[in-house]
């Protein structure tokens, strides 16, 4: 894995240019204005946890994730849980409750 230049003994303060742009692509990766694979290429990372982890070191927030994608995990979630395997409880347990 590729080490980073940033860290916490670097306390978020860029030392070089090239300190500086590597900044500006994790922040313009986590408001969602570049995508995971061109702040990756951008910073040579071949892996996305060594992004996550620069992204972490950095103290710079991992973006959220689309609304779209949310709602539709949220769907599958519930349609699983319906299919649950876990067994119904038969009707005079129930009311023994």
């Amino acid at each position: 894995m590729k080490q980073f230049a940033l860290g916490p003994k670097f306390a978020g303060k860029p030392r070089s240019r090239a300190d500086m742009r590597r900044i500006d692509v994790m922040h313009d990766y986590s408001a969602g204005r570049v995508t995971r694979a061109e702040a990756m290429r951008e910073l040579g990372f071949r892996e996305v946890r060594e992004l996550v982890r620069a992204m972490v070191d950095s103290d710079i927030r991992l973006p959220a994730v689309p609304e779209a994608q949310f709602e539709a995990l949220a769907q599958r979630l519930a349609a699983w849980q319906a299919k649950s395997i876990m067994p119904k409880r038969p009707a005079r347990a129930q009311a023994a409750l």
